[in-house]
């Protein structure tokens, strides 16, 4: 099973941490989740991607990784907290477009997706809705 993280940009999580952290626990200990994705690019994911480094320590299987928007450059570093990246463009997308492309594929190859989306505009919102259409299970950690 497979999970994917969409959130905002710049938001003030700490509130909700705990709950994310047992949101991300509960996905791998009793949803069988083994595989996450994120881009990285918000702090929703960062902190996300930062809990799953964290729970690895006890499910080593897990793995967590780095969707990536663009074509890396020889000189991109894999943050520690991933196992390893993914660019999932395979046909041109202009730039500006790429971030969200490359959700898209993203919602594509993940069973459930746990948002961070509090508000209704911005492209994590967008995914969430792309999630919706696509029938995937959403954990709103809003809506708990």
């Amino acid at each position: 099973m497979t999970c994917a993280f969409f959130g905002h940009r710049r938001f003030d999580y700490s509130k909700w941490e705990n709950k994310i952290f047992q949101c991300i626990w509960d996905l791998v200990e009793n949803k069988n989740v083994t595989q996450f994705y994120s881009t990285y690019s918000s702090q929703f994911d960062r902190l996300c991607a930062n809990y799953i480094f964290e729970i690895r320590k006890s499910f080593p299987d897990i793995v967590n990784t780095m969707a990536l928007c663009y074509y890396p450059s020889k000189n991109f570093e894999l943050p520690s907290c991933f196992n390893d990246s993914l660019y999932t463009i395979d046909r041109f997308v202009p730039p500006k477009f790429a971030i969200h492309y490359t959700n898209k594929k993203i919602v594509d190859i993940s069973d459930f997706i746990l948002s961070g989306v509090k508000y209704t505009t911005g492209g994590a919102s967008t995914a969430c809705k792309y999630a919706m259409r696509k029938n995937k299970t959403i954990i709103d950690i809003f809506n708990l």
